[in-house]
């Protein structure tokens, strides 16, 4: 569990930089991988890192995947639902793979996890709350949140971090529910990737935006990044995990695939 206070940082611009996959065979340009059934993955509206415009899987996350996957010679389809709808439909092996998630203990035990499509340094989900006054939830101890109702989103890693602190909280299914809660009173606040949060504001409440705030709270992944997700019981997907990162990893290196993300 990575749990952070820092005032500081707060106001810092999240470093986002692609990353050379580690685990390829660098004597090799390409691994083959062949699937005569199509491959179903899922992902979550999650702007601006992937969502999905006019039936097109967009973002900096989702075009390096269906990049990826089309180099790969791959026949695939991605569908779009909740994270936690994703991981459920993972379990039950209806589907491929669920992308972007973050690394945790307790997934190890159950999942294969290709190399992160970004290395996201800085990357931290912050409190944000909603309130005329700018200062009413800016400096807390973890401690505090005990006072507050708490708002949280299925799917996301630091679930298990409220559970080991024993702060109770309200479950959201997506990021807009708990974007409205927060406007209605329902919560005081939640925690939501820095970048995310900022961008859904910008889009669904431009006339509110000076009313959300972020508190000096936030958590941090254990293993930031964004990976994509496997069922270890399905039998591609240790070849695909293979397959998948040497192909990343050509493309990287031939600048095929770029972040334009950078600040």
């Amino acid at each position: 569990m990575a749990l952070q206070q820092n005032k500081k940082e707060q106001s810092e611009v999240m470093e986002v930089i692609p990353i050379q996959t580690r685990l390829y065979d660098d004597t090799k340009d390409h691994i083959s991988f062949e699937n005569k059934e199509q491959l179903i993955f899922v992902t979550s509206e999650y702007r601006p890192y992937v969502y999905m415009e006019n039936g097109e899987i967009k973002g900096i996350v989702g075009e390096m995947m269906t990049t990826t996957l089309d180099e790969m010679g791959a026949d695939y389809d991605i569908l779009v639902y909740s994270w936690t709808r994703g991981q459920y439909l993972l379990d039950m092996g209806e589907i491929f793979g669920a992308f972007p998630y973050a690394i945790t203990d307790a997934r190890l035990e159950k999942y294969i996890f290709t190399d992160s499509m970004l290395d996201v340094k800085k990357a931290k989900d912050i409190f944000y709350y909603y309130s005329e006054d700018t200062q009413a939830l800016s400096n807390l101890e973890f401690e505090d949140l005990q006072k507050y109702r708490v708002g949280g989103i299925g799917g996301y890693y630091y679930l298990d971090d409220l559970d080991q602190l024993g702060i109770s909280y309200d479950l959201s299914s997506n990021e807009a529910e708990c974007f409205k809660k927060l406007v209605e009173g329902r919560i005081d606040l939640f925690p939501i990737d820095e970048r995310v949060g900022d961008d859904f504001i910008k889009r669904n409440y431009p006339e509110l935006e000076q009313n959300f705030h972020k508190s000096n709270l936030y958590f941090k992944a254990k293993n930031p990044g964004n990976y994509i997700m496997l069922n270890k019981n399905h039998p591609l997907s240790e070849r695909f995990t293979l397959a998948f990162n040497q192909m990343f990893y050509q493309l990287r290196t031939t600048g095929k695939i770029y972040n334009d993300f950078d600040e």
